[in-house]
């Protein structure tokens, strides 16, 4: 099976549908075969397994070349999800500027007993992107519960509007019980709508239980890293799904108070970063 067919699978499938196996990727990018790549690109990884981000760390091997040439560059990685969800993102910082014009591999590969690896190539333009994208902004809030004989499972949508699918981008979703964001949970998702899932294969706190009411503050991120300007919603409960229960949202300033702020400052902060 190739690289690019089990991750375009895994990408498609909803979560619950995976077994609970080991490691595995289930998104990458810039994807596979990506052209016209800003040379300042910091690619995302987005893996599967139960494990806390440290083991997927100690785990996770990445190494990015100049296809070309054979020169590595090194990277660096860095964890957005705070706790430890099944899907967890990892964002690859280069350590030196890309070449334009150039064909690059990206090799992602487990170091567990039984490793494997996948490949994935890109190739760079000429430009450098210093542009922030369009914005989006959380429309829905949508809570979802399905019993079966494997067990329950429960799985949170967040449905985005605005801002560009672009494939290069991706969104930071904070989601409180405060407009402050305090205690704030972290998430990514690499496509829109944004679903988190938690079950007996899945393991997210954010999806294990019907919301109440709830700030989500949305960041659009292109390929390049470039952040759009932060978009809060509150919402006063679910507005559809199995568990719904109280409709209604309003907007609120997309700029965050001082306090809110801050929390966004620390919901930045890694989980951990590890030079490879």
């Amino acid at each position: 099976m190739s690289a690019m067919f089990l991750t375009a699978l895994l990408s498609t499938t909803p979560a619950h549908a995976l077994s609970c196996g080991d490691l595995d990727i289930a998104d990458v990018h810039p994807s596979d075969g990506a052209t016209e790549v800003p040379v300042n690109v910091v690619p995302v990884v987005r893996t599967y397994n139960y494990g806390s981000p440290e083991w997927v760390l100690d785990n996770l091997v990445v190494r990015l070349t100049d296809t070309g040439s054979g020169a590595e560059i090194a990277v660096e990685i860095e964890a957005i999800e705070e706790d430890g969800p099944s899907l967890k993102t990892w964002l690859l910082h280069p350590e030196a500027e890309l070449s334009p014009d150039t064909l690059f591999t990206l090799e992602i590969s487990s170091a567990q007993e039984n490793g494997w690896e996948r490949a994935f190539s890109f190739s760079t333009s000429a430009e450098i992107d210093l542009d922030a994208p369009e914005p989006a902004t959380a429309d829905s809030l949508i809570y979802d519960r399905d019993d079966d004989d494997w067990g329950s499972w429960r799985s949170l949508t967040v449905d985005l509007e605005g801002g560009d699918d672009h494939p290069g981008n991706w969104w930071r979703i904070e989601m409180a019980d405060n407009a402050d964001f305090e205690g704030a949970q972290v998430r990514a998702s690499l496509s829109q709508p944004a679903r988190y899932f938690h079950g007996p294969c899945d393991d997210d706190a954010v999806a294990a239980d019907e919301p109440g009411e709830t700030w989500v503050r949305v960041t659009t991120v292109d390929a390049a890293g470039n952040e759009a300007e932060p978009q809060v919603v509150h919402f006063d409960g679910p507005t559809g799904g199995t568990g719904a229960g109280s409709t209604g949202c309003s907007t609120v300033s997309s700029r965050p108070g001082p306090l809110a702020a801050i929390a966004g400052l620390l919901g930045l902060v890694a989980v951990g970063r590890r030079r490879r």
